[in-house]
């Protein structure tokens, strides 16, 4: 079941805030009743605790970058790996994550980038003779993400460092190369020290059971180390406590006891005995990293004393901060709600009620309800210029023009084109006044345009009286010469059953299939979508031959072979003005014709549109 905002909100940060104080403070007053070793043991847990939360936060945001940089240039970003804009933004994404030292774009063949924390810019580097560049990278380019490798020795920083090597591929999945990102042992170790800062314990990472990769005691000495050894090991490491930690014994502790992957064990070095506590990290595949934390037991009385007063200050500030958490809570989701409801009404196309944004304190909650009225605005002109725009041209034609951004490419088809024109148009408009001359037409070309696109065909022109329309372009048809026919002839019944200015029209069709040119044509900066071809004109020739027969469907000899088996009347040939081989003509009988007609009137009144 999804949750809400606000209960995130209260949960996920004061159950993590009430969640961290409750076990430190918890933590602290359970210890106080304890002894000193139970004090030591449960805070060594705690450090574990934070210390695994907090690698696993150092860690995250260099995978992120890793996989936002991939992105990047998967998406064409760049124009190769080896660009100036590659350059600055990988100096930008190193500032991103102050724990990295360094990156390194590779290509296949090991020349690429390389970006150095404080450094002047990005230096160019040729490892292409490298055996061990090319090993890397053919290891890259079998892996599916970013994945961290074993550590290596930075002869240049002087010091060991751990690595992130991420594949780059490009938006077809080609290696383009690899990603190497460099956080240094130093500074592992610097985290860690400050981490503990000021506790009775002492932090340490394990690589492999053997390699020392972060100590307190890395953070600013020097390291000795090399390509072959780049980490030291437990047994020569300066802290001779570490080197015990190999031979430490399996123990039982009141109040620490092994569970959830918790390994406990104490050692004596020197005078002291040490009680280490650590547990195994889930970091990388195939290799093995601990981290834990030692204390000297004899050490932790003068800790159990200071406990107290951080305790009271603890549970002050958990109350205050549970409180401006739900203050909180209500106050953004207030504003996430009215979003979430207006992006509703948007979702079901109810552009014109959506319902104003409040205004937020919270910037981003604000820019976000700005962002989101000026799409909306955005949708709504969008709306209004399709609307406008699908009266001018045909509703399929404005989909396309608009989603192709004005530029639709010329359809070279083989189609059927309808030409129908008014008898007697002329006569009939010198007797009328011109205003009544255009609401009769426009009535007229409404119940047409309806019965022509219920057929599939897209009305291109309106000349005059005439109407031009087209089947099988835009949107193919493999039924267009039979859909163009069953247009016709609903046209001319529903002509004998309908008034216009209470007068009734007699209309005449020609009918044609053959190859044409669709497309925009015009100026350059007004363009009509129409056809062009021989069909064309021979379905207008059809039209207006229609008078030397004394009929008023005439259809070729291409869309009666293309809808064989449909009960036409041969009219023989005959030569047409303009053409000059003769042209053999169709019709339909009335009998066929009528039925017809009455056929689509039926299908009309079925899909619950007047006939």
């Amino acid at each position: 079941m999804p949750l809400s905002i606000r209960s995130v909100l209260l949960y996920g940060f004061c159950g993590l805030l009430a969640l961290s104080l409750i076990a430190v403070g918890g933590t602290g007053v359970y210890s106080t009743a304890r002894n000193t070793l139970e004090l030591g043991a449960e805070r060594s847990q705690i450090a574990m605790d934070l210390l695994e939360l907090h690698f696993a936060g150092e860690f995250e945001p260099i995978e992120r970058q890793a996989r936002a940089i991939a992105a990047a240039i998967a998406a064409d970003q760049f124009a190769n790996l080896d660009s100036s804009w590659l350059e600055a933004y990988l100096h930008g994404a190193l500032a991103s994550t102050p724990g990295v030292v360094g990156l390194a774009v590779l290509g296949p063949d090991g020349r690429g980038l390389r970006v150095r924390r404080g450094g002047a810019g990005a230096s160019r580097v040729d490892w292409s003779d490298d055996p061990e560049t090319q090993r890397v990278l053919a290891q890259v380019a079998a892996q599916a993400g970013p994945a961290w490798a074993e550590p290596i020795w930075v002869e240049p920083l002087g010091q060991p460092a751990v690595n992130l090597r991420t594949p780059l591929r490009s938006s077809r999945g080609v290696f383009l190369g690899a990603l190497i990102q460099i956080q240094t042992v130093a500074d592992l170790s610097r985290d860690l020290a400050a981490l503990t800062a000021g506790e009775a314990i002492t932090p340490f990472l394990i690589y492999e059971g053997r390699f020392v990769l972060a100590h307190p005691a890395l953070a600013d000495g020097p390291i000795a180390g090399s390509d072959e050894k780049p980490l030291p090991t437990l047994a020569d490491f300066r802290d001779p406590a570490m080197a015990a930690f190999a031979s430490r014994r399996q123990a039982r502790i009141p109040g620490l006891q092994p569970n959830g992957g918790l390994d406990v064990g104490v050692a004596e070095v020197g005078e002291a005995r040490l009680v280490y506590v650590a547990r195994s990290l889930d970091w990388t595949p195939g290799a093995l990293l601990q981290v834990g934390a030692y204390f000297d037991r004899e050490q932790i009385a003068g800790v159990q004393r200071r406990l107290q007063a951080p305790m009271i200050v603890g549970v002050v500030v958990l109350l205050l901060a549970m409180a401006a958490a739900i203050a909180a809570a209500r106050y953004t989701t207030r504003s996430i709600g009215a979003l979430a409801r207006a992006s509703h009404q948007v979702a079901e196309g109810e552009l014109h009620h959506v319902p104003p944004v409040p205004r937020s304190r919270i910037r981003e909650l604000d820019e976000a309800a700005r962002a989101f009225e000026r799409m909306v605005a955005g949708l709504r002109d969008r709306e209004r210029i399709r609307a406008i725009f699908g009266r001018m041209v045909p509703a399929s034609v404005a989909d396309r023009i608009l989603s192709a951004d004005g530029a639709l490419a010329p359809q070279t088809a083989t189609a059927t084109v309808l030409f129908s024109d008014i008898a007697g148009f002329t006569n009939l408009a010198e007797r009328m006044e011109p205003d009544a001359v255009v609401a009769m037409l426009n009535a007229y070309f409404s119940d047409m345009t309806a019965i022509i696109e219920r057929h599939g065909g897209v009305i291109t022109q309106f000349q005059g009286d005439a109407i031009l329309a087209v089947f099988n372009v835009p949107a193919a048809d493999p039924n267009h010469a039979r859909e163009a026919v069953a247009a016709a002839l609903e046209m001319r019944q529903a002509l004998r059953t309908r008034r216009y200015d209470g007068r009734r029209l007699s209309v005449r069709f020609g009918v044609n299939t053959g190859p044409l040119v669709a497309g925009n044509v015009g100026a350059s900066d007004r363009l009509s979508y129409t056809v062009h071809g021989d069909a064309v004109n021979l379905a207008a020739r059809l039209e207006a031959f229609n008078k030397q027969l004394g009929g008023d469907i005439l259809i070729s000899a291409t869309t009666a072979a293309a809808v064989e088996g449909a009960p036409l009347v041969d009219l023989g040939e005959h030569h047409l003005p303009g053409r000059a081989a003769p042209v053999k003509l169709y019709t339909v009988a009335d009998e066929v014709e009528d039925g017809a007609a009455e056929a689509a009137r039926h299908e009309a009144v079925d899909m619950q549109i007047a006939p």
